[in-house]
């Protein structure tokens, strides 16, 4: 049976107490943390359910209703030939008959009737996929929360063990992120050292012009 979060973080601490078992718990770190790095991944971009994915149509249609009346919308009042023209004896469109008629002049023309037509091409979509569908949104932050918690948890733990193994003269590899993140943070910290030293060097060179400084001022004086 697989161990709890928090009895494998006790397995852990046991392990490092008694300088034993320390390699099998380490096993089961590097097997639980890609797994719940995947499960993460997995929900995030699971696709939402139905009715929420349904409920975005209406911003979708007013977006390539503005987008059409902005940038092309205007030939149906401006074109050469365009209707709104007056003192034609032929008005034609900027589309042929044979053209199919953009979905932002749909969008813009019959709101709710476009809304209609991409609600329902969605839930015919998804019943004929059968796509995997994951939690509405709000539900799904909260489990997200949860599980990026419990993943901490683990890459914490890992960590504080692969440490403690080295320790006691185990040799176990830390996680190549792991690896990255403290030679980042050592050139970090190296570069702030030499930052230091460089600015305080600075501050003595400035006092000893200043220093200097005055001292030519009161001899002139």
């Amino acid at each position: 049976m697989e161990l709890s979060l928090s009895d494998l973080v006790a397995k852990a601490a046991a392990a490092k107490t008694a300088q034993q078992g320390i390699a099998d718990v380490v096993a089961d770190f590097r097997r639980r943390i890609p797994e719940l790095r995947k499960a993460i991944q997995r929900t995030r971009g699971a696709l939402l359910p139905l009715g929420e994915a349904q409920a975005n149509i209406p911003a979708i249609v007013r977006e390539m209703a503005e987008g059409f009346l902005f940038q092309d919308g205007t030939s149906l009042l401006y074109g050469e030939q365009a209707p709104a023209r007056p003192g034609l004896t032929r008005h034609v469109l900027r589309w042929s008959a044979r053209d199919p008629l953009p979905l932002g002049l749909m969008a813009a023309a019959d709101p709710a009737g476009t809304e209609a037509v991409l609600c329902a091409a969605l839930a015919r979509l998804y019943e004929h996929d059968q796509p995997e569908v994951g939690l509405p949104m709000a539900e799904r932050q909260l489990v997200l929360a949860g599980m990026e918690a419990e993943l901490q948890e683990l890459e914490r733990a890992d960590e504080d063990l692969i440490d403690s193994a080295n320790a006691y003269g185990v040799p176990i590899q830390h996680r190549s992120e792991v690896v990255t993140r403290r030679a980042t943070e050592a050139e970090e910290a190296r570069r702030r050292v030499l930052k230091a030293e460089a600015d305080e060097r600075t501050r003595l060179h400035d006092e000893a012009y200043e220093r200097q400084a005055a001292a030519r001022q009161r001899a002139r004086a």
